[in-house]
């Protein structure tokens, strides 16, 4: 059972000047995607709901989807053809992909007139509920490519996308030498991840990068915060140094990124600020600070 004492909270802005001001401006009303267990939980069903944009994808609290390559299916309808380069998880243009908790009826899953959610997304994982599950199997994937992952570059528009009470699970919570990342944020002003667990990356449980269209060190902090990474249980994420170098970051923010961080604690991960490694051990900070440009 989660413990108030595990939640991290961090709060970053992510973008140039011009991007950083900008939230995604998603429309009141939505699509409704309910993922049901035992009806539609396969890792295909998930994928191609998170591609429609405009639509929230709500999973049952009791689900649990194992994303490998003996389960997803690539272009050609094929157990095992998936591309091993690119994310199973890939979010389009305004997509929340949320738990819920279920209504007394059904009659109570139908979207309002006024656009108001009939469930209030991330719902689903409390104190006493853990929330629905989705694994990662890394075998055959590509080096340091992401199970989630929200890109505003390329065919993929991922601004506005909402990741909420879900646990996100990698393939080892021991020490390993690996290099997957549980969840990727690339160009995005306007992200949310809250409410979740992540654990069992060896790279990184959460990883955020804006070099693509960084040009150059602003002169001021943002005047706004759109990408929020908080309440999340993030733990198990563990990679020893080994050629001079070391991972298993909880979060891991690269070039082109502001942070302001609020009192967060991680646990068992092995790199923290200033490398200090404290396995075993809770590592809190319990004064709000703001960080400046980070180009790594």
């Amino acid at each position: 059972m989660r413990s108030r004492t595990f939640l991290a909270v961090l709060i970053l802005a992510v973008g140039t000047q011009a991007a950083l001001a900008q939230s995604a401006q998603c429309p009141t009303e939505r699509n409704i995607v309910y993922i049901h267990k035992g009806v539609n939980d396969t890792p295909n069903d998930v994928m191609a709901s998170v591609l429609r944009p405009n639509t929230v994808v709500l999973l049952d609290p009791d689900i649990d989807i194992l994303f490998s390559n003996s389960t997803v299916k690539g272009e050609d309808g094929q157990i095992g053809t998936f591309r091993p380069g690119i994310p199973f998880i890939q979010f389009e243009h305004c997509v929340t992909l949320a738990s819920y908790a279920p209504p007394a009826t059904t009659l109570s899953l139908t979207q309002k007139g006024d656009g108001t959610l009939p469930v209030v997304p991330g719902s689903g994982r409390t104190p006493h509920s853990l929330g629905p599950k989705l694994r990662y199997d890394i075998s055959g994937r590509a080096d340091f490519v992401p199970f989630i992952e929200m890109r505003c570059a390329g065919d993929y528009e991922g601004d506005g996308a909402r990741f909420l009470g879900i646990r996100v699970i990698g393939p080892d919570f021991n020490d390993h030498l690996g290099t997957e990342r549980g969840i990727n944020i690339r160009n995005c002003p306007d992200v949310e991840i809250a409410n979740s667990e992540i654990a069992g990356w060896a790279e990184a449980a959460i990883h955020i990068d804006n070099g693509d269209i960084v040009q150059g060190i602003p002169t001021e902090k943002p005047s706004e915060i759109l990408v929020r990474i908080h309440d999340n249980y993030i733990h198990h994420n563990q990679h020893s140094s080994a050629d001079h170098h070391a991972a298993g970051y909880g979060r891991r923010r690269r070039r082109g990124c502001f942070r302001e961080y609020l009192p967060e604690c991680f646990r068992l991960q092995p790199t923290f600020h200033y490398r200090q490694r404290q396995l075993g051990r809770l590592r809190c900070s319990e004064q709000p600070h703001f960080e400046g440009w980070w180009l790594s």
